[in-house]
């Protein structure tokens, strides 16, 4: 099973990135609409994006100390 990972312990960044079947523009627009700023919306979507195409980041890719905080893994 593959890990999801969670904004702000409700919104689950991997499961909008799949229920949009991973096209980049749907998944920010949905994490908008949730009420995530575009900014960030493009940010943790783009990230989740890397988790999915990379096997391991050493990094945690691309996001700001700031994002990366209310993110987590399930």
């Amino acid at each position: 099973m593959e890990k999801h990972w969670i904004l702000d312990g409700w919104i689950d960044v991997t499961g909008v990135c799949e229920d949009e079947s991973w096209h980049l523009a749907s998944a920010i627009k949905t994490l908008v609409d949730l009420g995530v700023e575009y900014r960030d919306a493009e940010a943790y979507a783009g990230f989740v994006f890397h988790e999915k195409a990379v096997v391991k980041s050493e990094d945690g890719g691309i996001l700001t100390p700031e994002q990366r905080q209310r993110l987590r893994a399930e």
